[in-house]
């Protein structure tokens, strides 16, 4: 199964609960193994994954379930990075708007931003 972020959990936690192997791959480590490719759909995603699971099927390594305190933090830690971005793009158009905008105007969005 290709690794898709927070869009695999679902089928991971029920494949999980019914035992079932599964080798878990970065998307970006198998479109690298197989070179320049053109063309891009589910059908020929589907079939250069397969390619890629049975032409490295000696190098497979099941994926195995995070404990909760690790989904906990990694959950967590996006979200320090999303709060992070959002006031680094506030602080932006901040200043930006101190160089154009009236000090009145200017104290009034500074106060929404806080």
């Amino acid at each position: 199964m290709e690794h898709t972020g927070i869009y695999n959990y679902p089928l991971l936690d029920y494949l999980s609960g019914e035992q079932t192997f599964v080798w878990l791959e970065s998307a970006l480590h198998i479109k690298h193994s197989s070179g320049l490719q053109r063309g891009k759909n589910d059908k020929i995603d589907a079939e250069r994954i397969a390619f890629y699971a049975y032409r490295n099927q000696d190098n497979v390594k099941l994926w195995q379930p995070a404990r909760q305190v690790i989904k906990e933090l990694k959950t967590l830690t996006a979200l320090r990075n999303r709060l992070i971005n959002a006031k680094k793009q506030l602080k932006s158009s901040l200043q930006e708007g101190k160089e154009f905008l009236d000090e009145d105007l200017q104290k009034k969005i500074e106060r929404c931003c806080q």
